[in-house]
């Protein structure tokens, strides 16, 4: 008795063809959103660094009260109407805008008429910085409240 062969029809293949192509639309898929996340997290990173250097360059110049006097009677750094300053930090350009004095007050318990009263004088300063190889861009401003005598704070 013979038995007869039947024609195979590939239905096989044909599956595992399909599901090879799903696999791999798969893993493409997998390996463009990692590399997203890693660009991203780049970014995060670059900006950090780019907020934490302008961070430093403010610091590095709040520490000298001739900053702040220099922004009040317009001498020294600030020479007439200079807007800003650039100063190399951490191997980036940091622009140093000029500080102002936002709000000033006498001290509690003093006279506003003498001039050797103790003010409260709160100051802004700000400082921006470009990253010339990935173009990020950081802008810092931050607060800085002093006690000086009365006058210095041009607000």
């Amino acid at each position: 008795m013979s038995k007869t062969l039947r024609p195979q029809r590939g239905a096989t293949l044909v599956i595992s063809l399909i599901l090879l192509a799903a696999i791999t639309l798969f893993v493409l898929a997998t390996m463009s959103g990692a590399n997203s996340n890693l660009r991203v997290v780049g970014n995060m990173q670059t900006h950090r660094q780019l907020e934490a250097t302008a961070q430093k360059a403010i610091e590095d110049r709040i520490t000298s009260v001739t900053f702040f006097e220099d922004a009040t009677g317009a001498t020294g750094t600030w020479t007439g109407t200079t807007p800003s300053v650039t100063v190399a930090e951490n191997g980036y350009t940091v622009t140093v805008h000029r500080p102002k004095c936002v709000w000033t007050q006498p001290e509690d318990g003093n006279s506003a008429t003498n001039p050797l009263v103790p003010e409260e004088d709160v100051w802004s300063v700000r400082a921006t910085i470009q990253d010339p190889i990935t173009g990020g861009t950081a802008d810092v401003t931050q607060g800085v409240r002093m006690r000086a005598l009365a006058g210095n704070c041009p607000a």
